[in-house]
């Protein structure tokens, strides 16, 4: 059997894998083109998320408004405090205005929104409407209400008390109908089906189904995933079995590698050496050596008194 030991660390290379035991971190990301369909979903996503919290802010802000204007419909909620039933108006009024404005500037979330628009087209001319209520007074600015340079409202106090006291009747029948159609204008906006009511739900429906297109495309990242680790796996395997391939083989050469033994090892100083004829020396104080020749004199005996002599303290 012929082995390529190059053929693992070519077979791990084609699958960018760094090093034997490494892990290619490109298996364990989606693809660039779902990655890039990913994101694009999820800005989609997210501007719709903006733009509905946005609708949300102003759907509650005409609501507001439309709370304080139902206050003001009938005469007896009028008449008791012609004062402070128009400023009650103007504050509902200014306070959706201001909202609206912070929501449509250039940074805002609903500059190019048309419901938007509309509404703060639809909000300046029911200020400017004619209300005939059968008398002299017809209008909101000759109750001393009049528009400011910034679009808010303002009230001349004397103005209304000048038209109240002229003609009580006209000016409290024209509050009543200026707030029934500030309430009208809110319900055509925030009530149900009203403009800003089913933007909000179309947007909302678009990000369920934009969630559902991101779902597929995460199952279909993850599969090519999938089948990128599984393609890893193989080639760990083969590469591992390449590996021990090898050294079997290495281990079947191995001993037609090593040098042949030519050199008779040293003898130990004192010892014969290996395979020499000879005897034991003798240990002090032991005797001779076994098979040693007893009356042979010991190497070692030499100073030391003999085993069994007596010697001098």
């Amino acid at each position: 059997m012929t082995i390529n030991p190059m053929s693992y660390y070519a077979l791990l290379e084609s699958y960018d894998v760094p090093g034997v035991y490494g892990l290619n971190p490109s298996l364990l990301a989606p693809p660039a083109a779902g990655q890039g369909a990913a994101s694009a979903n999820a800005s989609a996503i997210n501007a719709d998320e903006v733009q509905i919290s946005a609708l949300g802010q102003l759907t509650a802000g005409v609501a507001t408004m439309q709370t304080a204007m139902q206050s003001l419909e009938a005469p007896g909620q009028v008449s008791g405090d012609i004062t402070a039933a128009a400023q009650s108006l103007i504050d509902a009024y200014n306070n959706l205005l201001s909202t609206l404005s912070s929501l449509t500037g250039s940074s805002g979330s609903l500059a190019t929104d048309p419901n938007a628009a509309q509404l703060m087209a639809d909000l300046s001319s029911t200020l400017s409407q004619s209300f005939n209520v059968g008398g002299a007074t017809t209008s909101l600015a000759q109750l001393g209400i009049s528009i400011q340079p910034d679009g808010t409202l303002a009230l001349d106090a004397g103005t209304l008390q000048s038209a109240y006291a002229a003609d009580p009747t006209g000016t409290v029948a024209v509050l009543n109908q200026a707030a029934l159609a500030f309430d009208c204008l809110a319900s055509n906006y925030a009530g149900p089906g009203g403009s800003l009511v089913m933007e909000s739900q179309t947007l909302q429906q678009s990000v369920l189904d934009q969630q559902l297109v991101g779902g597929a495309a995460d199952t279909a990242a993850l599969l090519a995933q999938q089948q990128g680790l599984q393609a890893y796996e193989a080639a760990m395997v083969a590469g591992f079995q390449s590996q021990v391939a090898n050294l079997e083989f290495s281990a079947l050469l191995l001993p037609s590698l090593l040098p042949p033994s030519s050199a008779t090892p040293a003898a130990l100083p004192g010892l014969p050496a290996p395979g020499a004829s000879g005897t034991l020396p003798t240990m002090p104080g032991l005797g001779p050596a076994p098979g040693a020749n007893p009356s042979a004199p010991s190497p070692f005996a030499s100073g030391l008194p003999q085993a069994g002599s007596s010697g001098s303290g």
